[in-house]
């Protein structure tokens, strides 16, 4: 004994997706510069909060397929056109807190290292990075710096990042 199944197409829907979110942000930092001994350094932090709310809402709308081009026998009833409104808010607050550090062996040459971490955002934890700042004219310099960031998460993400950077920097 052969059974066929016989599948239909299911309603057609039409998905709106709304994203709304608000983002403040508080920052406090702060930057001393001093000498011990003959060398001349520099340190440096800084904590900022961030609060993040955002709403989410997907509404699924069932359409009325368009009638078949040949008569098929009748199949059941087609339900009217009908929404389905699924909101999701999030809210959640998070801290990082930054601090760093760099000494000039010579007037001209610095070594920086720098620390960050994030409380509250699974997906940033901490940063480290390495630097240094080379002085080739008195008020113009050239730094290079090496940064890991990573997660807490268990997998590999698009937060854990190795970076190397190179700036131009003026000071007055």
């Amino acid at each position: 004994m052969r059974r066929s199944v016989r599948r239909g197409l299911g309603p057609i829907a039409r998905l709106t997706i709304t994203n709304d979110t608000e983002l403040d942000t508080v920052e406090l930092s702060g930057l001393h510069v001093g000498r011990f001994g003959r060398f001349t350094y520099s340190l440096s932090g800084g904590v900022t909060t961030s609060e993040h709310e955002g709403t989410l809402e997907v509404v699924e709308t069932t359409v009325e397929p368009p009638p078949p081009l040949f008569p098929l026998p009748p199949s059941g009833v087609i339900p009217p056109p009908s929404a389905i409104a699924v909101p999701a808010t999030t809210s959640y607050r998070s801290e990082r807190y930054a601090l760093a550090g760099e000494l000039f062996p010579t007037p001209a040459l610095g070594v920086h290292v720098g620390y960050a971490r994030w409380d509250g955002d699974d997906a940033l934890d901490e940063r480290y990075d390495v630097g240094a700042t080379w002085f080739f004219r008195r008020r113009i310099s050239v730094q290079v710096a090496w940064s890991k960031t990573e997660s807490r998460l268990p997998i590999v993400t698009v937060t854990d990042v190795e970076a190397v950077t190179l700036q131009l920097i003026g000071r007055l």
